[in-house]
């Protein structure tokens, strides 16, 4: 019937919409944001998801240190790391950028291997942009042209 076939069309995306913005927990008691519980195809929307938002958070600095990250480390975390790439994200831009480039000291819930991973990341790139005699942060090469 109609209604079967509109029901089999809309249940992923229903699912899809619990996963990502929604606190509602399941009737079984199954919370669906526990990344424990992801499934592979949630763990690779996740990842989709998390390359994109980490290029759009709205300072280009961080786009670009949090983007080039992304896509160099995403594929290889795992659920519950992942998880805490989504937390990180979370925060508002300025904090992140002070706390990947330690200008300040990261809030405990966010003192993760991840975070630990992108700082080292951040800290690695600075130094070879020092050696390389180019400012502290530069944009990308064709954008350096000064």
């Amino acid at each position: 019937t109609m209604a079967s076939l509109l029901l089999r069309r809309c249940r992923p995306v229903m699912a899809s919409v619990l996963l990502r913005g929604s606190q509602i927990r399941s009737f079984s008691g199954i919370d669906p944001l526990d990344p424990r519980i992801w499934n592979p195809a949630q763990v690779e929307t996740e990842r989709r998801r998390l390359r994109y938002r980490s290029r759009q958070t709205g300072w280009r600095e961080t786009d670009i240190v949090l983007g080039d990250w992304a896509v160099l480390n995403v594929d290889r975390l795992g659920a519950a790391e992942l998880a805490q790439f989504g937390e990180i994200l979370r925060v508002e831009t300025p904090d992140i950028w002070n706390y990947v480039t330690n200008q300040v000291d990261v809030p405990s819930h966010l003192q993760t291997p991840v975070m630990a991973d992108i700082q080292a990341y951040v800290a690695r790139n600075r130094r070879e942009q020092a050696e390389r005699g180019l400012p502290e942060f530069s944009l990308r090469k064709e954008e350096v042209k000064k």
